[in-house]
């Protein structure tokens, strides 16, 4: 069966346009797939790269935005986020401070710098909790800066407000 006869046919208007003849109502034991469709609609294009080199915080950091509806993608090092964040083109980062390769606070300034990527929000996630870490990250131009451990309906809410 085709995705089509199941979110609906596409038909021709009196006017010649193409319209969709919903027919969710029809195929209701397909909820699983609907309910997809349905948060894809709800969050279009809202993909967020999550960056940390710990599998337990991606896990944790991830879960509770997917379950929101994001799109999410992951990168387990800065080199590794720098190619997503150009490939992916994400519309928020959640990111580490503490990673291989270059660390957050670095990777943060080279993202700001770039005019294809200074526009994307960038929250710094981090273990790091004086307030010198805290002014450090927002100068290197992080738009909010969130200590671990986090509150999930925090991290998603921010994330929310910044996309």
């Amino acid at each position: 069966m085709s995705i089509d006869t199941l979110i609906g046919a596409e038909t021709l208007s009196e006017q010649g346009r193409a319209t969709v003849v919903p027919q969710i109502a029809l195929f209701s034991h397909y909820t699983g797939i609907i309910d997809s469709l349905e948060r894809y609609n709800k969050m279009p294009g809202q993909k967020i790269l999550v960056v940390d080199d710990s599998w337990t915080e991606l896990t944790m950091i991830v879960t509770p935005l997917r379950n929101s509806g994001f799109d999410v993608v992951t990168a387990i090092d800065g080199d590794e986020a720098v190619e997503k964040v150009f490939r992916e083109r994400p519309q928020c980062i959640v990111l580490d401070v503490v990673l291989p390769k270059q660390n957050g606070f670095q990777l943060c300034r080279k993202l700001k710098s770039f005019e294809a990527s200074k526009h994307i929000p960038i929250i710094l996630l981090t273990s790091k909790n004086t307030p010198l870490d805290r002014s450090w990250g927002l100068r290197q131009g992080a738009d909010l800066y969130i200590t671990k451990p986090f509150n999930s309906d925090e991290l998603v809410a921010s994330v929310r407000s910044l996309v």
